[in-house]
């Protein structure tokens, strides 16, 4: 019932449906307790909280609404966590199950769906961008993320509803609180890293798309910083940079997107994706570009290098080095149209065998 309440949430009931949830919140967290050892009652009471971060309209909800309904997800989190620690999980259970590990997909439902939800009010609001959202959703991602993914395995990932939902979540959460990753445990942060890569080379092309959408507005964030670095410092190029952390990922993906576009089958619908990302990803790591770009020539045959130097160099044309992030936005379509032209010179040239 509460659930059917929560999918009928729209702008003009919303604070109607959830002043009437609201009264019994303390109630579903007693029956999470209660219940702990009851998935599917458990299942019932994620998927209500999923429904309604969904369906409400948390721009007429208030601040007080909202900081109500985040509170109790954090509580419904740690109860939720405490139950499912150790538990076993066996996969091939899990991919004859209705809904595969329908318990993680909905928790990380709850968490999009907020972000999603909260973004989309504070647009309609204030007409500003994405990044300037409420600590508050932080918050209830980033203890729901230091939960739920120690508990995500690569087995996990190959059900395809996880993996997408999963993937999805890390790019709203890139998205949205780039400026949160350099506070994250390490761990946290190689298990965000090696997801997006998992995704990069997945065969359902939709997760694909997703993982790309997540580096780009990374490797577009990590550049900025670098562009402030050196405006704040201009004679003191010795101080590490605060992104310095992320290097190592944004170089794997530039190669991985590189060895992607140049050598390898792919959906063309993966091509704008990928392209929206590889020319943030030139930006903050030009010197391993340059020299990536240089080994694919040299392992050619002499007779063709001269042909992939020109197209390469047409490329790098419309990618100048130093750009501020309103010229990236702009030049982003002119090198997407670059590099397909790139694309038609050499691909067929180079994958011969």
């Amino acid at each position: 019932m509460f659930d059917g309440l929560a999918q009928a949430c729209d702008i003009f009931n919303t604070t109607i449906i959830f002043e009437f949830c609201s009264r019994f919140f303390n109630s579903f967290l007693q029956l999470m307790n209660l219940y702990k050892n009851v998935p599917e009652v458990q299942l019932l009471i994620l998927e209500f909280f999923a429904d309604i971060s969904r369906y409400a309209d948390f721009e007429s909800m208030g601040d007080k609404r909202k900081e109500s309904l985040y509170n109790v997800i954090i509580e419904i989190f740690k109860v939720y966590g405490l139950s499912s620690s150790g538990k076993t999980r066996i996969l091939t259970q899990e991919e004859e199950a209705d809904q595969p590990y329908a318990d993680i997909v909905a928790a990380l439902n709850i968490m999009s769906n907020i972000m999603t939800s909260e973004f989309e009010s504070f647009n309609r609001a204030n007409g500003a961008t994405a990044a300037q959202g409420s600590p508050d959703v932080a918050d209830v991602v980033f203890f729901g993320i230091n939960l739920l993914i120690p508990n995500i395995n690569m087995e996990m990932l190959k059900i395809p509803s996880l993996c997408q939902q999963y993937i999805k979540l890390i790019s709203n959460l890139i998205e949205f609180f780039p400026d949160k990753l350099i506070g994250i445990p390490p761990g946290l942060f190689g298990n965000l890293m090696a997801s997006l890569e998992y995704g990069m080379g997945h065969d359902i092309t939709d997760v694909n798309i997703l993982s790309f959408q997540a580096i780009a507005p990374l490797a577009l964030w990590a550049y900025t910083q670098e562009l402030q670095q050196v405006t704040n410092f201009p004679s003191s190029p010795l101080i590490p940079a605060p992104i310095d952390f992320l290097k190592p990922s944004l170089e794997k993906f530039l190669h991985l997107n590189l060895e992607l576009l140049l050598f390898k089958d792919f959906d063309p619908r993966l091509l704008d994706a990928a392209s929206a990302s590889l020319f943030p990803l030139i930006n903050c790591c030009r010197s391993s570009y340059l020299t990536a770009v240089n080994q694919i020539i040299q392992q050619q045959p002499v007779d063709i290098q001269d042909r992939l130097m020109s197209a390469f160099r047409n490329l790098d044309t419309v990618t100048p080095s130093h750009l501020s992030e309103p010229s990236i936005v702009r030049h982003s379509q002119i090198f997407s149209e670059a590099l397909l032209v790139l694309l038609r010179e050499v691909r067929g040239v180079i994958r011969v065998k």
